[in-house]
């Protein structure tokens, strides 16, 4: 049930605390400690009708509850707007900033955690700053973090930063003084440094491998023996330098290299070689031992240089039939594949005993002296010794 004035029985139609008709106070005041009406009422205000008669305002006697900052006869301004509503956007920029945030943090943990804070300044600093602009400042903030990041892992901050190591002072003390340990890298830079030493090495091998087949051995090995300084036992590099110097004519440290390759990785490139610096050294029934391993692989017809040397060495042995095959089988092979030195010093030793396997009319087989024949041992023809 609405409230209604208990002088005029009107109902108040917008201030509950005062009727607007009569004047009469709704509800007991501080100044009306016995209920409305029982303080002193102003004089002029005995007719309510006055308030409604001044068309909005305020009348001048009354000065019981004037609005503060409001004179007597002051017009009743609106009231004051409500300020809008902002959490909706707050939280939309929160979500944001959380998910650049956790995107930046997933590859630089110090930058994720500095955009944070920048995102938290924001919200505070701004908090009523449009969505759109404030996205694209997030987003500006967090490319610039990233890049600067990445330019400090860039740096090697163990080199400028690393504690010396300690010198002992030989001359306060006799006794020989142990170091506890030297500074380490950090993981990022000893991953770093790998990878340029890698690539140096890799470069190096590149080198070698240009100058063998240009056939300047001799720089093709420095480039090698850098190689060795960089990445100490590694198989591929001793493989090609026992190539390089087999073309150099020192059969036994292409053996020695040779052999260091297959002990860092035993694979059938490197035992390839091995078997083509036995063949060099005429150990032929060791040679066509690795070239059987070699050619025992499905793909054994990409090892050209393994038959025309397992046929040589077969001829050598006097296993006539067997080199035939291999010997053809090669030549037939080697237009198809890319030269090397190693390729162009069997083809014409593989040549030469493919030639002698024929008999001739009214000479003996080949096969009855093998070791007598100059076909038991074609490597000899033309080769220098070690």
């Amino acid at each position: 049930m609405p409230i209604r004035c208990p002088r005029c029985s009107t109902p108040p139609p917008f201030d509950p605390f005062l009727c607007t008709t009569c004047g009469e106070h709704l509800l007991t005041y501080l100044d009306e400690p016995l209920g409305p009406g029982t303080g002193v009422r102003p004089d002029g205000m005995a007719d309510g009708v006055a308030v409604r008669a001044a068309g909005g305002r305020v009348p001048p006697p009354y000065r019981a509850g004037p609005a503060p900052g409001l004179e007597p006869g002051q017009p009743v301004g609106p009231a004051p707007a409500r300020q809008p509503d902002n959490t909706g956007p707050v939280i939309l920029k929160l979500l944001f900033g959380l998910f650049v945030a956790l995107v930046l943090f997933s590859e630089q943990n110090v930058g994720g955690l500095l955009f944070l804070a920048v995102v938290v300044f924001a919200l505070v600093r701004w908090p009523r700053a449009r969505l759109l602009p404030f996205a694209m400042i997030l987003v500006a903030t967090a490319a610039t973090i990233w890049v600067a990041a990445e330019l400090v892992d860039e740096i090697d901050s163990p080199r400028l930063f690393a504690t010396p190591t300690p010198t002992p002072n030989r001359a306060a003390t006799s006794t020989a003084i142990t170091i506890a340990g030297t500074p380490t890298l950090a993981p990022a830079a000893r991953t770093a440094t790998a990878t340029v030493v890698a690539g140096d090495n890799r470069v190096k091998l590149s080198r070698a491998r240009a100058r063998w087949l240009r056939g300047d051995n001799a720089a093709a090995l420095a480039e090698l023996n850098d190689a060795l300084t960089l990445i100490p036992g590694l198989g591929e590099t001793y493989n090609l330098r026992a190539l390089v110097r087999i073309a150099a004519g020192d059969y036994e440290g292409a053996a020695a290299d040779a052999e260091r390759a297959v002990a860092a990785q035993s694979n059938l490139v490197h035992r390839d070689t091995r078997g083509y610096a036995l063949l060099k050294l005429r150990r032929y029934d060791a040679a066509a031992s690795e070239y059987d391993t070699v050619l025992s692989e499905p793909r054994r017809d990409a090892y050209v240089a393994a038959y025309l040397g397992r046929g040589i060495a077969r001829t050598a042995l006097g296993r006539l039939l067997e080199a035939r095959s291999d010997l053809e089988r090669g030549l037939r092979l080697l237009p198809d594949t890319d030269p090397d030195p190693q390729l162009a010093d069997l083809e014409p030793l593989a040549r030469r005993a493919l030639d002698s396997l024929a008999p001739s009319a009214g000479s003996p087989s080949p096969a009855a002296s093998p070791v007598a024949s100059p076909v038991a041992s074609p490597i000899a023809v033309g080769t220098p010794t070690p």
